[in-house]
């Protein structure tokens, strides 16, 4: 997505436990692409007090999207795939001016190494259909599963301590934007 968009660029922050890589996507129109080293700069002098209002074009509302903290929630890291497509196709108008006023950090995979282990699991479970009843093996993932990183950590209740690496690795980029929004 990010190679046939110009309103988007996907970068690396680190790598989990296992190796696999942490990325996010920055979403915003070009122009804003083009300036996203002052919009970045002017929002961290505002929120230290250094100036008082941040001039006009880099005024934007900084939107910080994370998905897929568990990853046995595999719906989760499926959404944040949709959710790209929606921001940089082009398909839809109103986004256009969304993100004339936005920049968006699209995390897709807070956990990676327990949504590998939930995929290959469902994998080799599952039948040619899904089966809906729940005594289906496809919906019995055997212990530790997929929902807690390599160190069987909840990374979603990390947020506060930095116990685990993804978490800190995360947190060095976070503190690079300070985000008005983020949904989890």
């Amino acid at each position: 997505l990010a190679e046939k968009a110009s309103t988007a660029y996907v970068q690396n922050y680190g790598y989990s436990i296992e190796g696999r890589p942490l990325i996010y996507m920055l979403i915003s129109d070009e122009q804003n692409l083009k300036n996203i080293d002052s919009i970045q700069y002017y929002h961290q002098q505002y929120l230290t007090g250094s100036i008082q209002a941040i001039p006009e074009p880099y005024r934007k509302a900084i939107v910080w999207l994370s998905f897929g903290v568990h990853g046995n929630e595999a719906g989760a890291t499926e959404s944040a795939l949709q959710t790209m497509y929606e921001l940089v196709s082009g398909e839809r108008e109103e986004v256009e001016s969304w993100l004339d006023e936005t920049v968006v950090i699209l995390d897709p995979c807070l956990n990676p190494d327990g949504f590998d282990r939930y995929v290959q699991f469902y994998r080799s479970k599952k039948g040619a259909y899904p089966n809906k009843n729940e005594a289906a093996l496809e919906h019995k993932e055997p212990w530790p599963g997929g929902r807690l990183n390599h160190y069987l950590f909840d990374l979603n209740r990390d947020w506060a301590w930095q116990t685990q690496h993804e978490s800190q690795q995360r947190m060095q980029l976070y503190q690079q934007w300070y985000p008005h929004v983020h949904v989890d």
